[in-house]
């Protein structure tokens, strides 16, 4: 069993970079709980040898050093918080609820993340546009979920901040990017009206604010990403709007040579 300490007496280190969706979970987590912490970013296309120590096998972030001990990969950082700082719990305390929000986390990880991987290195336009109506549905799903766990919210399972909240936060920086590359558009607040509203909501709360990059420097991070798996060939960005019935098939191309214009910005 985790030793349980009270915040003031354990000095905590997050490792991640300038934009990682997956560092900006922890940092929100670590925001909520009230537990003080360093933030150091590490550049992974360099990585320091102390990322490599301290996460030998998937070489990545974020990475929590606590206690002098290095626990590696969000999800599984996001667990070890709750369970070492309960004061201010995320996790609901009923098993069965837990295993649920269990597993709407491992939902949301299959049906965003992913789907974000596959816009951002598919290459083929049909690909793409597939990957965007799988996401839409996914998105879809969100705000039904939303509404049935509570239909006025303001968070996504209700009055109250949870994990469910610090899972999803960095889809909200990350769509605005995602459209802007080519990527998914978010269904209109008709179509999903809980979600914009979270979506609102959350860009008003405090550890959201302060721990999500700007979308701008969003959008430079993932064109570079998205330029570089490319091969830095001259082809096109291609932008679908998937709507609910089928995606267009006239996307608006943006090409590759003006990709370096906007990163020298």
């Amino acid at each position: 069993m985790s030793e349980i300490r009270t915040v003031a007496q354990i000095p905590t280190r997050l490792l991640t970079t300038k934009v990682s969706f997956f560092g900006c979970r922890v940092e929100i987590a670590l925001r909520e709980k009230g537990i003080p912490f360093s933030r150091d970013e590490v550049d992974l296309n360099c990585k320091p040898k102390l990322l490599l120590d301290l996460n030998p096998i998937y070489k990545k972030v974020p990475v929590v050093i606590h206690d002098g001990k290095a626990i590696a990969e969000s999800l599984i950082i996001l667990e070890y918080l709750e369970e070492v700082f309960p004061e201010v719990p995320l996790y609901p305390k009923e098993p069965f609820e837990r295993a649920n929000v269990r597993f709407w986390i491992d939902y949301m990880y299959k049906a965003f993340h992913s789907m974000h991987a596959a816009m951002m290195y598919r290459k083929g336009s049909l690909e793409r546009i597939a990957a965007a109506d799988h996401s839409m549905e996914g998105l879809r799903k969100i705000d039904e979920t939303m509404t049935t766990l509570s239909a006025d919210g303001p968070f996504f399972s209700g009055m109250e901040f949870s994990i469910l909240d610090v899972v999803l936060a960095p889809l909200v920086t990350a769509l605005t990017s995602i459209d802007a590359l080519g990527g998914i558009t978010l269904p209109g607040f008709d179509e999903c009206p809980r979600l914009h509203k979270w979506i609102g909501f959350m860009q008003t709360h405090p550890s959201f604010l302060a721990s999500l990059p700007s979308s701008d420097v969003v959008f430079k991070t993932l064109l570079r990403t998205l330029y570089d798996a490319l091969g830095r060939q001259d082809k096109p960005l291609f932008r679908h709007v998937a709507s609910s019935h089928k995606p267009l098939t006239k996307p608006a191309a943006i090409p590759v040579s003006n990709i370096v214009q906007i990163l020298r910005r």
